[in-house]
């Protein structure tokens, strides 16, 4: 179960942050359809070299809600890393949370 207790404290009001968190229980909860391209999306984010995201998928399977929940993905990913230094797992208190959530 995915909540916003599973964020670094300083990340559990941010809207991208909250929004990192919706689209993980999501994937967790679905296995294909519209999850498929959530996923996608956050394992681009988490390592674009080895998961190419394709644009054309996300753009026509994904509902609004979770279309804007992954464009506030996106932006607190690139806050993170400008503002902060850090890579997006890292926003999680245990560090591991977004890689195990996706890849295990």
């Amino acid at each position: 179960m995915f909540t916003r207790h599973l964020l670094r404290q300083e990340y559990q009001e941010d809207p991208g942050a909250l929004a990192l968190v919706r689209l993980l229980q999501r994937v967790a909860e679905h296995d294909g359809g519209s999850t498929r391209p959530i996923a996608a999306v956050l394992k681009g984010i988490y390592n674009g070299n080895r998961n190419p995201v394709d644009l054309e998928l996300v753009c026509k399977r994904l509902e609004g809600t979770d279309f804007e929940d992954v464009l506030k993905v996106m932006r607190l990913a690139f806050t993170v890393f400008e503002r902060d230094g850090i890579e997006m797992h890292k926003v999680f208190s245990d560090e591991r949370t977004m890689p195990k959530a996706l890849f295990e």
